[in-house]
């Protein structure tokens, strides 16, 4: 699953810069990476997690300010 389609997936309806830069935090690949490639493929682990997107959504709740 691409950066952008986990967006979709979790529901995201801010802007996708800022979504993007959230989840590049969240997965630790740094605020400029899925904004660069919002096209590349997240880790399996992270795509296959039984707790996504739901920690994505915490975690994006407390950081989008």
């Amino acid at each position: 699953m691409t950066a952008r389609e986990f967006l979709e997936y979790a529901g995201w309806k801010g802007e996708l810069e800022k979504g993007l830069a959230i989840l590049g935090r969240y997965v630790g690949k740094g605020s400029d990476y899925y904004i660069s490639f919002p096209s590349a493929e997240l880790p399996a682990e992270f795509t296959e997690s039984a707790d996504e997107p739901a920690g994505f959504q915490e975690y994006a709740e407390v950081h989008s300010e």
